[in-house]
């Protein structure tokens, strides 16, 4: 089997899927907005910054004239650059890291 990334068929549908998807979830996430405050911080991060970022940078690219890798290669920066989603990949290391400690606490004499 050859690597998803070489395979045609899922950049097609990945680029139908964005097209399809980006203005209904821009009106979703436009209407969500207002409960921002209310949500779990790493699902508004995952809304907000993952699949919203996604979607918009990577139909941006597309508008731009870059081919569906590269636009994808493009959301995925923004999503990774995004303020957001640095903010729980933090907050998940920091968990990690202190769940670690913690458990090497535990287990000494």
């Amino acid at each position: 089997m050859s690597h998803w990334s070489s395979d045609p068929q899922f950049w097609d549908r990945l680029d139908d899927f964005c097209r399809a998807a980006g203005i209904p979830f821009r009106d979703l996430a436009q209407t969500l907005f207002k409960y921002d405050s209310q949500m779990d911080a790493n699902i508004s991060a995952m809304l907000f910054g993952g699949v919203a970022e996604f979607l918009k940078a990577y139909s941006t690219s597309r508008f731009q004239g870059l081919e569906a890798m590269d636009a994808f290669k493009e959301a995925m920066k923004a999503v990774h650059n995004n303020p957001r989603m640095k903010r729980m990949f933090e907050g998940m290391t920091i968990q990690a890291v202190d769940g670690k400690v913690a458990g090497m606490k535990e287990s000494e004499f």
